[in-house]
């Protein structure tokens, strides 16, 4: 029995990046083109009238309702469909939506056809989708943290998609790196930190205090 294709959605206000996207898109066997819209408002009219979509890529910046808008929207309505942000600009970024889990990360529009599409397979498994083009764009408080913290790229990417609750698993696969070295990274930093586990650690991230238990030397 073969393997349902995931339906995806694009929004895009510039009909030659919808046209580009699309083409990436139908060029993959497992992914089937549903909808391409020019405007928020055009994507939450086809939802509202049934329009089944597994994967919405989403333009952050768009005259009238602009992508965090129709995130928002989707989120006031419970939309199951996995939204990804499309930027031209990794600096425009909003992490606060991916943290409140009304996405799962950005792409740039410079994607490649193959990259396009594996990202798309990777949103769908619900796993966050965070590239190191992004990670210098989260809010200043917490990108100020992780780089006080993190010692290579590889830990700064750690430490942003742990921010995000994202789990040593989903971690592993977004930076297509082993779940040993994901556990190595977490050591280390919570050793760094001063904290004692992953939730002291992702509290310390965003400036919640904690109890913490005492170290010894």
């Amino acid at each position: 029995m073969a393997t349902p294709s995931i339906r995806v959605g694009i929004c895009d206000d510039d009909p030659l990046v919808l046209d580009a996207l699309a083409s990436y898109v139908a060029a993959a066997n497992d992914l089937e083109l549903v909808g391409l819209y020019r405007t928020g408002a055009a994507v939450l009219g086809a939802l509202g009238e049934g329009s089944a979509m597994d994967v919405l890529l989403l333009d952050i910046r768009m005259p009238t309702m602009s992508g965090p808008e129709v995130a928002a929207a989707m989120s006031r309505r419970e939309c199951k469909t996995r939204i990804v942000y499309l930027t031209s600009c990794s600096a425009e970024f909003p992490l606060e939506d991916v943290l409140s889990g009304r996405v799962l990360g950005a792409l740039t529009k410079d994607i490649s056809p193959g990259d396009l599409a594996q990202a798309i397979r990777t949103a769908h498994a619900g796993i966050t989708l965070l590239g190191a083009a992004f990670i210098g764009s989260t809010s200043t408080p917490l990108r100020d943290r992780v780089e006080a913290l993190a010692r290579t790229k590889r830990e700064s990417a750690v430490l942003t998609l742990i921010s995000t609750g994202a789990s040593n698993s989903q971690i592993a696969l977004s930076l297509n790196i082993s779940e040993s070295t994901v556990k190595q990274s977490l050591q280390a930093l919570t050793r760094r930190a001063g904290v004692s586990n992953r939730t002291e650690l992702l509290m310390d991230l965003h400036g919640i205090p904690a109890t913490r238990s005492s170290h010894g030397s």
